[in-house]
């Protein structure tokens, strides 16, 4: 492609004229229009090198507009135009943009709003929801320092732990440190390691399908933290507070809750505008995060996610922006979605994204007990978004149970999920397709070999944000590696760099396909913080990126992995493109 954009020799002569000329040369411009509008660009470009009348056709604007809407999506191409200040009659020069966005290897960065600015904000969170619908930015929910704590500690000897028999009734998490081992184990704060063994005390008895078929009467848990504590807790608690401690992002904390309230920034045309958010609603949805939020048409869809007491949720909710930009008043109303009875288990830190007009798409997070899914739901809304039908789709082989992972809809390609954590606790890089195939969905793998990209080895990773940009391609950035590292690259997937999209036996064995499917950019300007569990979304070009919150390294002690704090800066990500007279 970037010979066909940069040669300028001459085409290879051909006798049009003559009797002996193919048949193709006799055809009417218009119709070798619409021949070539079939052709993928690299036969394109062949074409276009047989003689000096199909290159003069093959350079046209028009064709490169057209080939633009079919790859990029008329959605796209529309918004691009509609951001650049030029004349309505004015013919953009589409054969370039084509070409700057396929070589795209860079993007600038730029801090929003003004630091010093006294304008009311929302507050730092992470896991939150963030969407980009009406031409307004959309904030939901999400968790933040504060609130009640998640275990009570306790220090004291095995004959005081009978006087808690009445906590453990309660459900209160009670953690007890005896004394002993509590003096060994707290010699080495900074390893954290877990030990769990049958006690021989006598505690209120659970029903054994509540501890996973343990058939303890209680157990036993050393867990050894950056203060270093061993703890003793009551079976029926066990397993959901030990799960959300290793699960949540936020287990680093001693104090944390969760978010109800729902924040909306206009933004309309004028992209350079400082943004001003406002508060419009809270409570309604309930507070939660690790839920998902997509957008179908004018409305967002909202599913799932995790209360700060460790209680998974399977709701689902529609919301509708309601905007007087004469008034600059913007509302959104929340409104609870029929379903019937049937709906997919309770889950947080799943994925999830629109793949059709009034069909939404979900897979995995971390269910009831904290057991990761591996489970795919369809969500049928009704053309009035009052009620909806889930569907489970069954396939094989379909994305092992993971959670933290991504899912992201591309027109006219399919569905994309990238990475997460699997079962293992390992951190994922695989990519998984969801594409419809004999008017069915099937999930089809796409395989390659991690060590064959440059800087490949970074890619694994889990609570990043994956989004899609102008071009068809997706911009994954941040998350945070096994080590809860967190990153702060940025990685262009072009899944369109592999020929054909089946199924496949074993990885690509083509460096060239692997090192253009996957591209590192550079930032410039604004460098902004290592991140996970942010969110992050686009307007309609796909050309602005909108990245809010997450968690960030902490101020007192950056070097330390465990060592974060909740972040509440928005920043813009911008790709730069000339258009000639325009740069935009």
């Amino acid at each position: 492609m970037a010979t066909f954009f940069m040669a300028k020799s001459t085409p290879r002569s051909s006798n049009i004229g003559s009797s002996s000329a193919s048949p193709i040369v006799k055809l009417a411009d218009d119709h070798l229009f619409t021949i070539m509008l079939l052709l993928p660009v690299d036969s394109l470009i062949s074409f276009a090198m047989t003689c000096k009348r199909f290159r003069s056709l093959t350079t046209s604007d028009t064709l490169w507009e057209s080939i633009c809407r079919r790859e990029w999506g008329s959605t796209s191409v529309d918004a691009f135009k509609s951001s650049i200040n030029t004349n309505n009659n004015q013919q953009l020069p589409w054969m370039r943009l084509y070409k700057q966005v396929s070589q795209l290897d860079s993007f600038s960065c730029h801090k929003l709003p003004d630091p010093d600015s006294d304008l009311m904000l929302p507050t730092p969170r992470a896991s939150h929801s963030l969407n980009f619908v009406s031409d307004c930015l959309v904030l939901f929910g999400g968790g933040r320092e504060g609130g009640q704590p998640i275990f009570h500690l306790i220090r004291c000897y095995d004959s005081q732990i009978q006087s808690l028999n009445m906590l453990c009734f309660l459900n209160v998490p009670v953690c007890v440190c005896d004394a002993s081992l509590f003096d060994l184990l707290v010699k080495d704060a900074k390893v954290m390691f877990i030990l769990v063994y049958a006690c021989s005390l006598v505690l209120p008895s659970v029903p054994d399908s509540t501890n996973h078929g343990l058939g303890f009467h209680c157990l036993r848990i050393f867990l050894l933290l950056d203060h270093g504590f061993n703890i003793l807790l009551a079976a029926h608690a066990v397993v959901p507070l030990l799960i959300m401690l290793l699960e949540c992002p936020f287990w680093q904390l001693d104090y944390w809750r969760d978010l109800d309230d729902t924040w909306v920034a206009y933004i309309g045309k004028d992209f350079q505008r400082m943004l001003k958010w406002q508060k419009v609603t809270s409570g309604i949805p309930s507070g939660r995060f690790g839920h998902t939020c997509a957008v179908i048409g004018e409305n967002l869809v909202l599913f799932g996610g995790i209360n700060d007491r460790g209680m998974r949720q399977n709701d689902t909710w529609v919301g509708q922006v309601v905007l007087s930009e004469n008034l600059g008043i913007t509302t959104l109303s929340w409104r609870l979605l029929d379903v019937s009875s049937v709906a997919p288990p309770p889950r947080g830190a799943h994925a999830a994204c629109c793949i059709d007009k009034r069909t939404m798409v979900i897979h995995g997070g971390i269910g009831l007990y904290g057991l990761r899914l591996g489970d795919t739901w369809i969500l049928e809304i009704s053309e009035n978004f009052c009620s909806g039908t889930w569907i489970e789709l069954v396939a094989h082989p379909s994305p092992p149970p993971r959670s933290g992972h991504t899912l992201t809809c591309i027109e006219g390609t399919g569905t994309v999920l990238f990475g997460g954590r699997g079962l293992g606790y390992d951190v994922l890089h695989d990519v998984w397709l969801l594409q419809a195939s004999e008017d069915q969905l099937k999930w089809v793998q796409m395989l390659y070999n991690l060590q064959d990209i440059p800087e490949g080895a970074s890619l694994p990773r889990v609570g990043h944000s994956a989004t899609l940009i102008l071009g068809g391609r997706l911009l994954i950035y941040g998350g945070e590696d096994s080590q809860r590292h967190r990153k702060g690259d940025f990685w262009v997937l072009d899944v369109s760099k592999i020929p054909s999209i089946k199924e496949q036996s074993t990885p690509l064995n083509s460096r060239g396909l692997q090192a253009n499917m996957w591209r590192r950019l550079k930032a410039k300007g604004y460098k902004p913080n290592c991140r996970s569990f942010h969110r992050a979304c686009a307007d309609h070009s796909g050309r602005r990126l909108y990245v809010f919150g997450g968690m960030v390294d902490s101020l007192l002690h950056p070097a330390e992995a465990s060592e974060m704090r909740f972040d509440g800066e928005l920043f813009l990500v911008k790709f730069e493109l000339e258009t000639g007279a325009v740069r935009c």
